[in-house]
């Protein structure tokens, strides 16, 4: 469950649907909790949101980063279980997310506050992945600020 440091209350559509696919992407995967692996695959699935403008810019396409994230999501042996809870590094994220909210000073989470809670944590194979292809909390801080002043 996601933590009150986190209220979902606090999530724009979008971020919601994030939390959604998130938990669409362990199912498919025969995942036994949503990892933040597959909260990142939900933002790149969100081609609206600005997380997914972001990385689309930064590492050339959402694909490229989607095949690096993929590689290291293994489906699992068994069915998912019919309540995927999250882990405590996707909790985390959300966590991080909402302090990332209210140091832009936003009523809201966003994709963009999902990315960079993600991105936030240096230990975490999805994020080494996206660093990989280009896409690390700085650049994308610096991408997500460019884009909001331009409107």
């Amino acid at each position: 469950m996601i933590s009150d440091e986190a209220p979902i209350s606090r999530f724009d559509d979008r971020a919601r649907r994030v939390v959604r696919l998130a938990r669409q992407q362990a199912e498919d995967r025969r995942g036994e909790a949503i990892a933040p692996a597959h909260v990142l695959l939900a933002l790149l699935a969100v081609r609206r949101g600005l997380a997914a403008r972001v990385v689309a810019g930064l590492a050339g396409s959402c694909a490229r980063a989607e095949d690096a994230i993929a590689e290291i999501l293994p489906p699992g042996q068994r069915p998912s279980p019919s309540h995927i809870p999250f882990t405590a590094a996707a909790e985390e994220v959300m966590v991080r997310a909402a302090q990332q909210a209210r140091r832009w000073g936003d009523d809201h989470v966003g994709t963009e506050h999902l990315l960079l809670g993600l991105l936030a944590a240096t230990d975490n194979a999805a994020v080494a992945r996206l660093g990989a292809v280009g896409v690390d909390y700085d650049t994308a801080t610096a991408e997500i600020g460019r884009l909001r002043a331009a409107g």
